[in-house]
């Protein structure tokens, strides 16, 4: 387990642009060539975005967030699609 919870916080340092480019590399290697790896990084992606929608990141987290991962087009859709279906779950609930 401890194995898989380092691994998730991997992901996180890479999807927030904490990593050398030496251990992007690697890391990128890595989960190119096991598709398991390939799929988690994809959930904990998945996670970090909603985290980020749903305003439950740190601060700091938050500020990279915003600098790194926001640096693409497609990813800044992506935050914006999960706002949107944020919002459109709390507003049913709340009814």
């Amino acid at each position: 387990m401890q194995a898989s919870h380092d691994y998730e916080k991997d992901c996180v340092r890479y999807l927030l642009g904490e990593m050398s480019e030496p251990e992007q590399t690697q890391f990128e290697e890595a989960y190119f060539a096991d598709d398991s790896r390939f799929e988690r990084f994809l959930v904990v992606k998945d996670d970090l975005v909603d985290s980020y929608a749903r305003g439950d990141l740190r601060e700091s987290q938050r500020e990279r967030f915003e600098k790194h991962f926001l640096s693409s087009e497609p990813r800044g859709q992506r935050v914006a699609e999960a706002e949107t279906l944020i919002q459109a779950a709390t507003a049913a609930c709340a009814k």
